[in-house]
């Protein structure tokens, strides 16, 4: 009996927790503007082959 009535109020939780994240997501409110940046180049160093001979 009491597993049940756990079990009865952990689906309702999960239920009610699925709803309102649906209603936002349907309502607008989950929504946040998104700005597209795009990949500026990184600058490498160059390497440089220098042979110095003594």
């Amino acid at each position: 009996m009491v597993v049940t009535i756990l079990l009865s109020a952990f689906i309702l939780a999960a239920f009610f927790v699925f709803g309102n994240a649906c209603y936002k997501m349907g309502a607008g409110h989950a929504r946040q503007s998104i700005e597209i940046e795009h990949i500026r180049q990184l600058e490498l160093p160059t390497k440089t082959m220098s042979h110095e001979t003594d």
